[in-house]
């Protein structure tokens, strides 16, 4: 009985979808394959969107980072996607071509609130009751927010290079990437992570860098990063993810020198206690239960937003949920592992949209 029930408002969405899809290119110069502007919560901000039915589902990405605006990267990746979604890139405020003036501006809360606009936007444009939700690193604590606080407006939550604790992420990457110095003798790698120090439970780094890296790195925490990335930790097998970075800028959709500016200006968003307070394992912020279907995909070799730390939180939730493990990737699944990536995007849609269970 279950089942039937909930096939009937899966039809009137389709119903209204369909009837929402034949209009929602009409007017305001909303063009498919090109960037778009629309205002939200104050601010001018840019998405671009990919559809070869935009009756289909809409799925409205959300980047990493912070700052790590990537709009042409799913496209470039992934054509094959826009036959099943209505595929939506957005550059968050700050980032890429959607940027901010005010530091104070970018906050969490205001980046989770930025994204329910823009996600009641695309589903009233698109004629849709719910839409899916595919977070990357960063872009992980807003999905998980967004689906917490509003929890009848998504059809399913992906988290891809889940992020568990900005604290804790830190800490992990931190142990794992000096273990790896020691282990291979690297004198200079033992060093310079020895004068940084392991950051404290409040995310800081005791120490500093060294004057002669001064012009190398502007924060500890890119130390800690670079490594992660030449031990494989972010692209599995490489030592960085320069090649994805340049899938990203070779599209000719940002100036570099912008791309990089706003990124920087991204970080000013770890001003924010919010965001060192986020820690999924802790029962008492909510991240345990949800009122919708989540799944994560992991890599295996992931030291970025470590897999490791996402297996202590797997077991914690307590609704419906699924933990796919990509073998062969790091911290880029959809990067590294495309034709697995699609095809399980694929099936959680046929399960979600029948109402099957994981």
């Amino acid at each position: 009985m279950r089942k039937y029930l909930f096939m009937i408002p899966v039809m009137v969405s389709l119903f209204f979808a369909a009837a929402g899809g034949q209009q929602a290119w009409g007017g305001e110069g909303l063009v498919p394959g090109k960037p778009y502007q629309l205002s939200l919560n104050g601010l001018r901000q840019t998405i671009l969107i990919h559809a070869n039915n935009s009756a289909n589902p809409v799925l409205l990405v959300l980047h990493g980072g912070p700052g790590y605006a990537m709009l042409p990267l799913m496209h470039r990746l992934h054509p094959q996607l826009e036959d099943a979604f209505t595929v939506v890139n957005w550059d968050q405020r700050g980032a890429g071509l959607s940027p901010e003036s005010d530091p104070a501006r970018l906050t969490l809360h205001q980046l989770v609130e930025d994204a329910h606009a823009l996600s009641r936007w695309l589903m009233a444009r698109f004629g849709q009751r719910k839409i899916y939700l595919l977070g990357h690193s960063f872009g992980t604590v807003i999905g998980l927010k967004l689906i917490k606080q509003y929890p009848d407006d998504y059809f399913a939550f992906i988290g891809a290079g889940q992020t568990i604790s900005v604290i804790k992420n830190e800490q992990y990457s931190y142990d794992r990437v000096s273990q790896q110095a020691k282990n291979h003798a690297d004198t200079e790698a033992i060093q310079l992570l020895h004068a940084i120090g392991r950051p404290g439970n409040d995310g800081e780094y005791p120490g500093k860098i060294p004057d002669q890296y001064a012009d190398t790195f502007d924060d500890p925490s890119e130390v800690t990063m670079f490594y992660v990335g030449h031990d494989g930790g972010e692209v599995y097998g490489s030592e960085s993810s320069d090649e994805i970075d340049a899938l990203i800028l070779d599209s000719g959709l940002y100036d570099k020198n912008d791309w990089l500016k706003r990124w920087k200006f991204s970080q000013s968003l770890f001003n924010d206690p919010d965001v060192w307070r986020f820690d999924a394992t802790d029962e008492s912020q909510g991240f345990q239960s949800f009122r919708v279907p989540v799944y994560f995909f992991m890599g295996q070799y992931d030291y970025d937003t470590p897999v490791n730390l996402f297996e202590t939180y797997y077991p914690l939730i307590h609704s419906r949920k699924q933990y796919i493990r990509f073998e062969h990737s790091a911290h880029f699944p959809f990067y590294e592992e495309p034709a697995k990536f699609r095809s399980e995007l694929l099936r959680i849609k046929s399960d979600t949209q029948a109402g099957g269970s994981s």
